[in-house]
């Protein structure tokens, strides 16, 4: 039986376990984990890092008290839907980008029946994008990785919501990278508030109004009605504004809900507004996330097919301090480096790259020196080298013209092969068809001969 009511608060949690506490997992991973680090507090449970003895691999351990309902609840959606066979049956050898479940089950450390905790084992990853933004001075992700970070959400949602899960609290500090620094693969965690939508209650309930985490939280939230598929979408939409911005437009008043509500439905039906924002090429696709999630019933599944599409056309322009890295950048390499580029030397070049007219001086006089320096010798010797790669071009190119003139023959060989053998091959069936006509007329007429002597022999009979 689930536990009947969520606990919360320091008071509540599950004690910390030392480094070093084995746990034994019996479940999906029969082996041996042993706690090495406690890592912080999630919402109502610890985490610790921990190392499976067989498989030898890093794993993160979610660990909380028996009676609270919330990892009881992520238990069940991830014994549902995160396995690794039915993962990989929906996304093949595609990166998809969820926690795969590694083993769940009870632990009781303690004397007490209360000491019973459960814990649940997925993989561990390095670092949380939250991590990666925090250091960063202005909190932004560059063009490529929003890019890279959105279409891992993408395929993670298609997957949730195809089975009537969703996820409600979609940030940061929930989507961790595969590889610490990089954006190119990123995992969707944290499923203690998701929903599974096996009957939608289309519902106002005052007392969770506002339900989430404010500054991401959707509008269905914000009114009290539980979270669906549409609402994850808008949850995605302020995550890429705050993104590409550094800061949502209403940070500073997240502790007013009624406040932040308001001004995400001006931002939602106002395109001047978020074009203002984050700049015209962003807020298309924004917008249209806007417009997908408002023109969805309560119970509608996002058309997938058409977000892809949107996804393949989603570009950021260069506005207010949106980052460039290197590869991204529109602008054109500096002079500096083009100098460096064909010299080699930045040192020799430094003092005199800001002056161009002294640097194409310089450049003239180096060229001229070499040319003074080549004796005949040289000259020759460079003439003789163009000959023989002309020598080398023309015999290549008569090769190749044989070559080609060579298959082609082939070809009108095999293919002149072929149509011989198909002919014959009618022939034959023409012969077998006319030899089955002939056994067959054969069989008819002395089927005939056979009737007419029966009947002719029936005849005398009934005479005498």
């Amino acid at each position: 039986m689930p536990p009947k009511k969520k606990q919360g608060g320091e008071a509540n949690l599950a004690p910390i376990l030392s480094a070093g506490t084995v746990i034994n997992c019996t479940l999906i991973a029969k082996d041996e984990l042993t706690i090495t680090k406690y890592l912080i507090n999630g919402g109502f449970g610890r985490i610790y890092k921990g190392r499976m003895k067989v498989k030898k691999i890093d794993v993160c351990l979610k660990m909380e008290l028996k009676g609270s309902s919330g990892l009881f609840t992520e238990q069940n959606y991830f014994t549902r839907f995160l396995t690794k066979d039915k993962l990989q049956k929906f996304a093949g050898k595609k990166f998809l980008g969820l926690p795969e479940l590694v083993s769940f089950g009870m632990e009781k450390p303690g004397e007490n029946e209360v000491d019973w905790i459960r814990f649940l084992v997925m993989p561990y990853y390095p670092e949380s994008l939250l991590n990666l933004i925090e250091t960063r001075k202005d909190k932004r992700l560059s063009v490529g990785e929003i890019k890279s970070v959105v279409t891992c959400l993408v395929d993670a949602l298609h997957y949730i919501h195809s089975n009537l899960l969703s996820h409600g609290d979609i940030k940061a500090g929930n989507i961790m990278l595969v590889k610490k620094g990089c954006c190119e693969k990123v995992v969707l965690v944290d499923f203690g508030i998701a929903h599974w939508h096996r009957v939608f209650k289309d519902v106002v309930v005052n007392a969770a109004k506002h339900n989430g985490t404010c500054a991401y939280t959707s509008i269905d939230a914000h009114e009290g009605r539980e979270g669906v598929f549409r609402s994850d979408l808008q949850i995605l939409a302020f995550n890429i504004i705050e993104w590409i911005v550094g800061e949502l437009p209403w940070k500073k008043d997240e502790k007013v809900p009624a406040t932040v509500e308001k001004q995400k439905r001006e931002l939602m039906g106002s395109a001047k507004k978020l074009s203002a924002l984050i700049g015209s090429d962003a807020a298309k696709f924004v917008g249209q996330l806007f417009e997908m999630s408002t023109s969805m019933g309560y119970s509608d599944l996002p058309d997938f097919d058409r977000l892809h599409e949107m996804l393949k056309k989603f570009k950021i322009d260069d506005v207010k301090g949106v980052v460039y890295t290197e590869s991204q950048s529109t602008k054109p390499p500096s002079r500096k480096a083009k100098v460096v580029k064909e010299d080699g030397t930045l040192n020799r070049l430094e003092a005199i790259v800001e002056d161009e007219p002294a640097l194409k001086v310089k450049r003239t006089r180096q060229l001229t020196k070499r040319a003074s320096q080549d004796t005949s010798d040289n000259l020759e010797a460079r003439h003789d080298s163009k000959r023989t790669k002309i020598i080398v071009k023309v015999v290549g190119s008569d090769r190749q013209l044989r070559s080609t003139v060579s298959e082609s023959k082939r070809l009108d060989n095999e293919r002149t092969t072929s149509l011989e053998v198909h002919e014959k091959h009618a022939e034959r069936q023409e012969r077998s068809t006319e030899s089955a006509s002939k056994i067959l007329n054969n069989e008819r007429t002395n089927l005939l001969e056979i009737r007419e002597k029966y009947a002719v022999n029936a005849a005398i009979r009934k005479k005498k």
